[in-house]
């Protein structure tokens, strides 16, 4: 039976500035910045959020191909960008923005939902991929419901490992450079836990506006001239969508390479000229 307990444990942290209580910062080094604050919305604020995003939510589950196979993704999901806000978002999502944007002074444009069924549902250990949001902008997490443990560990020596307990109401933040260096996580458990929603606030790369089948124009060194793709000057046939599928892959290649922190940045700046 797992344990869910109140606070966080830490395994090697030797270097990692940490606050016996798990409130305040976390982490502050060459790997990032990572601070946790519980009560950051109050309870009876926390619950009517968790409700009404509960019943007003259009959940949706998802299935994603892993070890070549496809499997289900263990909770359900919803997402929502703001930069504007459909009218249809919820007035929790907006007020709940509101105030992380308020606190925070980052521009967030998009937020993702989870809601966790019960101890069955979890996250897979992973980092956010780097070509999915904007350099140098932190992710901010937003805790509803039921306390459930995250576990945050660093991806290269020293190893360094966090478990914390997300409480109703609590904030997590972690800056860019943090999705670098470690991963987190959302672990299953079999001990009886109710539900929990959580709200992650990014700042994504702006929404490109949509061009007409077959017409890329000009951007950067890249253009469609009568149905042609023209680079730097030379004409090639390419579809449209194998291109920007190829650069997609690139991308994702460069996120999980070993490149450095310099080096992942220059590459992903790089393929955004091609865009």
């Amino acid at each position: 039976m797992d344990s869910i307990g109140h606070g966080c444990d830490t395994e090697s942290v030797s270097q990692l500035k940490l606050f016996d209580s798990c409130k305040g910062i976390l982490a502050d080094d060459e790997r990032g910045r990572i601070a946790y604050i519980p009560g950051f919305v109050d309870e009876e604020t926390a619950q009517a959020w968790f409700n009404a995003l509960h019943r007003g939510v259009r959940w949706r589950s998802q299935r994603r191909e892993m070890y070549d196979r496809e499997v289900i993704v263990p909770r359900l999901l919803g997402h929502f960008r703001l930069d504007p806000a459909p009218d249809a978002t919820p007035a929790a999502v907006l007020e709940a923005a509101r105030r992380v944007v308020a606190h925070l002074g980052v521009p967030f444009n998009s937020v993702g939902l989870n809601l966790y069924r019960d101890g069955r549902d979890s996250v897979a250990p992973h980092n956010d991929h780097l070509y999915d949001i904007r350099a140098g902008f932190p992710i901010a997490l937003l805790s509803l419901g039921a306390t459930r443990r995250m576990t945050i560990r660093a991806k290269a020596a020293p190893r360094r490992s966090l478990h914390l307990d997300l409480e109703t109401g609590s904030l997590l933040v972690m800056d860019y450079s943090t999705q670098i260096h470690y991963t987190h996580g959302v672990p299953k458990t079999t001990a009886t836990i109710g539900e929990r929603i959580s709200l992650a606030f990014r700042v994504k790369p702006d929404q490109q506006p949509a061009k007409p089948a077959g017409d890329r124009g000009v951007t950067g060194n890249v253009a469609r001239v009568g149905g042609t793709a023209i680079a730097d000057g030379h004409p090639f046939l390419v579809p449209l969508k194998v291109y920007d599928e190829s650069i997609t892959f690139l991308k994702r290649a460069i996120d999980a390479s070993k490149l450095g922190h310099t080096g992942k940045l220059e590459g992903l700046a790089r393929l955004e000229f091609l865009r």
